[in-house]
Order: structure tokens, then C-alpha cells, then sequence
């Protein structure tokens, strides 16, 4: 699967994070403009996915989550 992450952070009443999808997801799949997100690239799972972006981007490890609908095993709860 393919995943992506949203470079717009959340707002504060939804967590404030830098969430990620996968390539299935309607909240990629809908807004997706092209500008919005980086494609993290292909993992087996969620955590493989999360690892490697806050590897990406360790100032804001702390920032990233898993988007409830389509990778709800790394959200923040």
C-alpha cells in the first residue's frame, strides 16, 4: 500500500498532527490536489508507514499520527 503525508497540520480540536493516509483513503483520495501531500511510499503496514516518516521529518516525530478512517492502528487517540 501506498501512504502519504499531509503536510497541512490538523486543527487543534482534531489533534493538531501531521496525519497519514494510504492511497485508498477518502480523505487523500478526495482532497489530494497534489500540493498537500508527501508520498512516504510503499509499506507493508501502518507502523512500517509511521516509522519511516517521523524518521523523515524527527523534528516533528512527535506531530505525526495515522488518520482515524484509513490507518486507525497508528492514530492518536
Amino acid at each position: 500500500m501506498t501512504y502519504y503525508l499531509n503536510k497541512n497540520k490538523q486543527s487543534t480540536q482534531s489533534g493538531s498532527n501531521y496525519e497519514i493516509h494510504k492511497e485508498i483513503c477518502p480523505y487523500y483520495y478526495n482532497y489530494t490536489d497534489g500540493n498537500n501531500f508527501i508520498r512516504l511510499g510503499v509499506y507493508n503496514n501502518d507502523f512500517d508507514a509511521l516509522a519511516a516518516a517521523k524518521n523523515r521529518f524527527p523534528i516533528n516525530a512527535h506531530e505525526i499520527d495515522g488518520c482515524a478512517h484509513c490507518c486507525p492502528s497508528i492514530h492518536k487517540k
